[in-house]
């Protein structure tokens, strides 16, 4: 609504291809980019954490950056099942392949909120290496993709070592230094999901809306395919 973006920004608004009812999700997107800057001591943590954490496939690996055409695949599991539905690791892989296939039919908005048929548009091969970062609190989605790397049609599979449950147990951290660490995960995977250029994702996810909002402002890749 736009009576909940600030005035300032309107007539900008009003000039732009944003349609009204999506204008407080533009401006929830510009609000999240402002706050999600991180100072140098931050940054020289979160590259400390990846340097220690990254894996590919159960072998360790120092990537400064993933490599181009890269997937990034969410998959809340956990205590979300109390508010959506929640999908097995296997309709996240359908959708993988898809964009690995180079499908041109990938709708840009689910059925349910569309007003269009529109589907994204990609080079048919920029997914084709088939490497995908995964984040996820589930550890059995962690072990089930790990198949893939042997799977007949592989995929490069990079995630983040950590300890992993279905309690979401990060809400009730009280040690001051776990809360920390539990925090600066968070942040590191949330900026490797940036670095991908397609998505897996289901937007009912709060964590899923803060990657689609950061990927059209800070990332830059606002046309690139997010699949909820």
């Amino acid at each position: 609504k736009g009576k909940d973006v600030p005035e300032v920004f309107h007539p900008l608004l009003k000039c732009s291809p944003v349609k009204p009812r999506f204008w407080f999700y533009w401006w929830r997107a510009q609000s999240i980019a402002y706050l999600i800057r991180f100072n140098e001591k931050t940054r020289s943590a979160l590259d400390q954490l990846r340097s220690e954490t990254l894996f590919q496939c159960k072998e360790h690996v120092k990537a400064k950056l993933l490599e181009p055409g890269t997937v990034s695949a969410h998959v809340r599991h956990g205590f979300k099942l109390w508010e959506a539905k929640i999908f097995d690791f296997e309709d996240y892989v359908e959708q993988m392949d898809a964009l690995a296939a180079g499908n041109q039919n990938l709708r840009i908005l689910y059925k349910e909120v569309a007003e269009s048929n529109t589907s994204f548009s990609f080079p048919s091969d920029v997914y084709a290496r088939r490497a995908v970062f995964l984040s996820t609190e589930d550890p059995l989605v962690v072990l089930e993709a790990l198949k893939l790397c042997a799977a007949k049609d592989p995929w490069k599979v990079i995630y983040t070592k950590a300890d992993r449950n279905n309690k979401d147990s990060w809400m009730h951290v009280e040690k001051r230094g776990a809360a920390r660490r539990e925090v600066m995960l968070a942040m590191m995977n949330l900026e490797l999901a940036l670095e991908a250029d397609a998505w897996v994702c289901t937007l009912t996810s709060n964590w899923c809306r803060l990657i689609d909002e950061l990927r059209m402002t800070i990332a830059l890749k606002a046309s690139h395919p997010y699949l909820s």
